[in-house]
């Protein structure tokens, strides 16, 4: 996907600080409520002084078609005025005080404040690995439980979590590719910390993230990836018939007209609090919620913390499928010690997307002797959480099975 630069018709004023592509113009977002705001009230106006003649089924259709126009007028306004804002500044009232920050520029955008968080073993010899969250977190409170501090400076492992784009207190980059974050963010966090050689690892929104990461560092850095819950980009699933989420979300150019992004703007910052509690909705919630309540209380308030700058960032990485659906593929990944951990009765990512990575890295060890593999796949009633039971947490199970594969092949 090709970035291409502000034109200088139009302003930053709609974007979050220093980055992406103004889409659409502030004259254009302007001029498109306006029109429907005048619109409605004229609608409204003819419509009281004809309403006298009407029949009364006219006359329920016509009041129920403008109370659902003002509704979505309003929904406008409030788009229009969060899309002018920006996103909240980040100040020292809403840093974390447990995060790190840095300030990177990269070639497509300007100055970038990225957060992430640092826990586990201190000492000098410690194995370094990256935790990827999954979608609507940050790097704190899901990772944090996932990965108890106890448990990792036990293994004498040290812990960095990073916050994407437009999540937590990290900067939005409107219309990124998953394919440019090991580089634009992940590359200055490991620099900041001193961090040659790593293991990485992620869960369902966080597997793309791990995959581009192990694209993108060589093998001799990145010495081990594990996938918990994983599923596959776009190409891959239109190559083999797969199931793929872009299906049913937005592309770049549907976000970039006011009519779906403001309105959108609007929901997301009136219902975030409640987005959390959509893990009802798949199968396995109501059993996660019984069994290991403490993980769902974790999700939750990681993604009340992941619109802590407003609703801008998130409406580029939820809905936007030009970004959650697009990353290397997988076949490149060159990583020579790799986890692959589904639910083959997963709601949330596809069984058969672990099948097939695990059919990959399987062929990979089995014929290229390239890369030795650790599969697992089990049916216990957790689907997506599977993996976020108390055993895995408090024993850090994946953890442990990539520090032993590490360790083996040295």
């Amino acid at each position: 996907m090709t970035k291409t630069p502000a034109s200088s018709s139009e302003s930053s004023a709609l974007l979050p600080a220093n980055n992406g592509t103004p889409k659409p113009s502030v004259r254009t977002a302007v001029a498109f409520t306006a029109n429907v705001s005048l619109a409605i009230l004229v609608l409204t106006i003819l419509s009281v002084i004809s309403m006298r003649s009407m029949g009364l089924i006219i006359k329920f259709l016509l009041i129920l078609f403008l109370l659902l126009g003002w509704a979505y007028s309003l929904l406008c306004l409030y788009g229009l005025y969060l899309w002018c804002r920006g996103e909240v500044p980040l100040t020292n009232s809403n840093k974390d005080v447990d995060g790190k920050y840095i300030v990177t520029t990269t070639a497509s955008t300007n100055d970038r404040t990225i957060e992430y968080f640092v826990w586990g073993s201190t000492k000098p010899n410690a194995t370094v690995t990256v935790v990827c969250h999954g979608s609507n977190t940050t790097g704190k409170y899901f990772n944090q439980y996932l990965y108890p501090a106890k448990t990792m400076e036990a293994m004498n492992v040290k812990v960095i979590s990073p916050s994407y784009p437009g999540h937590g207190g990290s900067d939005a980059q409107p219309f990124r590719d998953i394919t440019d974050w090991p580089k634009d963010d992940l590359e200055p966090i490991l620099l900041a910390e001193g961090v040659d050689t790593f293991m990485i690892q992620g869960s369902s929104y966080g597997t793309a993230h791990a995959m581009a990461a192990a694209s993108y560092f060589s093998p001799d850095r990145c010495l081990a990836m594990g996938l918990n819950v994983p599923y596959l980009p776009e190409n891959i699933c239109r190559e083999f018939d797969l199931h793929t989420d872009a299906d049913y979300i937005l592309s770049e150019s549907s976000l970039s007209h006011p009519w779906i992004l403001l309105p959108i703007l609007s929901l997301l910052s009136l219902t975030y609090t409640q987005i959390a509690k959509g893990v009802g909705m798949i199968a396995e919630g109501p059993a996660a919620m019984e069994q290991i309540p403490a993980v769902i209380r974790a999700l939750e308030a990681d993604c009340r913390r992941s619109f802590l700058r407003g609703p801008i960032g998130q409406a580029y990485e939820m809905l936007n499928s030009s970004t959650n659906q697009q990353w290397p593929d997988p076949r490149d990944i060159q990583c020579q010690n790799v986890a692959i951990w589904y639910a083959e009765d997963d709601g949330a990512c596809p069984p058969d997307h672990g099948e097939w990575l695990a059919d990959v890295f399987t062929k990979k060890e089995r014929k290229e002797k390239t890369c030795k593999t650790n599969i697992r796949h089990e049916k216990k009633g957790l689907g997506h959480f599977t993996y976020m039971d108390h055993a895995s947490r408090d024993q850090g199970i994946m953890t442990e099975t990539l520090l032993a594969m590490i360790l083996d092949q040295q």
